[in-house]
């Protein structure tokens, strides 16, 4: 299973590619929202895709947005993570993202949301709505 890694923070991006890479997946890295739509039309499709919010060039609620508006993208899964409490208006349109997972947040768990949507998607062909997993940290699952 191949997972995108959206993160602008270098610590955290590498350190969420080592982890999920030991793990089993394939995990690709972007700097941002922008390099990442970019890679996504060069390289093979994500299975899932994780994204910070708040990002330079382009943030996490407009690389969902675009990614939902364009037929090859709008199905693939996407876990957003913050550091900060999102407002109105700040995250993507409800039912466009399956999870948002607050900074800091527990890596293992993270791991776990991870594993939970790549069974799913593999499983049923459909990502559900929500994936409910026990103790990740503000995990809130979109419908």
């Amino acid at each position: 299973m191949r997972v995108m890694v959206v993160e602008d923070e270098p610590g955290i991006r590498m350190v969420l590619q080592r982890v999920l890479t030991g793990e089993g997946y394939e995990a690709v890295v972007a700097p941002d929202g922008l390099a990442a739509l970019q890679q996504l039309k060069l390289q093979p499709l994500p299975d899932l895709v994780i994204t910070d919010l708040s990002m330079p060039r382009l943030g996490g609620k407009a690389m969902v947005e675009s990614m939902r508006s364009d037929p090859a993208l709008r199905d693939i899964p996407v876990i957003i993570m913050t550091g900060t409490v999102p407002g109105e208006g700040l995250l993507p349109p409800e039912g466009t993202y399956q999870a948002l997972v607050a900074k800091p947040f527990d890596l293992w768990e993270l791991v776990g949301l991870v594993a939970s949507l790549a069974g799913a998607a593999r499983g049923a062909g459909d990502v559900p709505a929500s994936v409910p997993v026990p103790g990740v940290t503000a995990a809130a699952a979109r419908s």
